[in-house]
């Protein structure tokens, strides 16, 4: 699809993963990694992580309308901009496409950051009951926008003796001059997934619906996908507004193909209140990021998502599918959220079953700098039923800083209960 001058809206970028921020005690061990964020973005702006998260890695509703703009500030962003891009051609070449280049940019200066991980955790069920890891990962993650339409995110990760490409994609925004219609392409993860185990979670443990496998070795939400996604957002007037994205991927993950079939994904999702989820409508526009109470969003949404692929397993073939729905409520300083998730497995084989799994999580802002967490999450199928309450506290040391304690407890010996401490920090 072509771009043309009334087809492309000018606006640049912010920061949207920065570094994560977060102290926590709750019982005495742990583990540290660290952030998910990128402080070219704060940099960019001369603006704090808060400015787009709660406490890092979870955005606040600034943030999600900043990523919906593809990261850039809602509506405008010429005012907020403090390391102006480098422009690749006069404006003026506007008028002359297509019998000539259209004008793109590049960052001001390279927009990398250093992601650094380690972990330190206590488990009396395992044959190693303790270890220190650290640092165990570091990542290098770098973001931007190059003009008008265009945008970019990597995430590459050093582990150990191992190098793996986490996520790559490029994205041509506001196609038909909104933020209504927007594609995808590269390794990403999903607009299916129902919580963002990036820009969502503040625990070590990952959501059961991300996390769960129902066969070895067959799909989970985690992995990210290489694939095209057609995505868009809406804000309606008040406040809120629609979101939604389907998607083609292969369904190996970071891995290539091992079959000619395609997987196909949805979401649909709307908000009810709070701030328009592709920015506000109406009103005169803002000069100065907001610094306070900026987690607060009275707000309630509803989505749905789902799934549908072939795995190659070693028994062979796997046909399978998810299909769910999730909450998101906000008030004050409460944010409670949940899934519904139900899946099915080997549906072309005899062994062919099906499961659920849901989890139910509250974050409650103590103080700006304090967030309690407390998550149950369940996985239930035939010979298998996994129980599990996750209690913690995340403290933000700095904005780009956090420390978490937190604990997983396993009800009925359904796992290894164990204690961990996280710190995680970016720069």
């Amino acid at each position: 699809m072509m771009l043309s001058s009334k087809h492309i809206r000018t606006k640049n970028v912010i920061r949207v993963k920065v570094a994560f921020a977060g102290v926590a005690l709750l019982l005495a061990c742990g583990y540290w990694s660290a952030a998910s964020a990128i402080p070219a973005f704060a940099r960019r702006y001369g603006t704090s992580c808060t400015t787009c998260h709660v406490v890092i890695p979870k955005l606040n509703y600034f943030g999600n309308a900043f990523k919906m703009n593809g990261y850039r500030v809602p509506p405008k962003d010429q005012a907020f901009v403090k390391q102006p891009d480098l422009k690749l051609g006069d404006p003026e070449w506007k008028e002359v496409w297509p019998k000539g280049f259209w004008p793109g940019a590049i960052p001001g200066n390279v927009p990398v950051a250093i992601r650094v991980d380690g972990d330190v955790f206590f488990n009396p069920g395992a044959d190693i009951s303790s270890d220190f890891d650290f640092p165990r990962e570091v990542e290098v993650l770098a973001g931007g926008n190059a003009g008008d339409g265009f945008s970019y995110f990597l995430e590459l990760a050093v582990e150990y003796d191992e190098i793996v490409l986490e996520r790559a994609f490029a994205q041509f925004d506001q196609i038909i001059g909104s933020t209504l219609l927007n594609i995808k392409v590269g390794r990403y993860e999903l607009a299916a997934v129902p919580f963002s185990r990036i820009s969502r979670r503040l625990t070590a443990s990952d959501f059961m619906t991300s996390d769960f496998r129902a066969v070895a070795g067959g799909f989970n939400f985690r992995e990210r996908q290489q694939g095209i996604e057609l995505w868009g957002a809406k804000s309606a007037i008040g406040g809120g507004g629609l979101r939604y994205g389907v998607g083609i991927v292969n369904g190996s993950g970071a891995n290539r193909d091992n079959n000619s079939a395609k997987d196909l994904y949805y979401r649909l999702s709307y908000k009810v209140g709070g701030f328009g989820v592709a920015g506000s409508t109406g009103g005169a526009a803002a000069t100065r990021f907001r610094q306070t109470n900026n987690w607060q969003d009275d707000s309630f949404r509803i989505g749905t998502f789902g799934y549908s692929g072939k795995g190659l397993l070693a028994t062979g073939d796997n046909r399978f599918d998810r299909f769910g729905f999730d909450v998101d409520f906000w008030y004050g300083n409460l944010n409670i959220f949940g899934v519904l998730m139900h899946g099915r497995e080997l549906r072309n084989t005899e062994q062919g079953f099906a499961f659920n799994t849901f989890f139910v999580e509250t974050n409650y802002v103590f103080l700006p700098w304090v967030v309690g967490v407390l998550r149950y999450d369940h996985a239930g199928q035939p010979g298998q039923d996994i129980r599990r309450f996750v209690p913690g506290i995340v403290l933000a040391f700095r904005a780009n800083v956090r420390f978490v304690n937190e604990a997983e407890i396993y009800l009925d010996s359904s796992g290894d209960s164990l204690v961990r401490t996280r710190l995680d920090f970016v720069f």
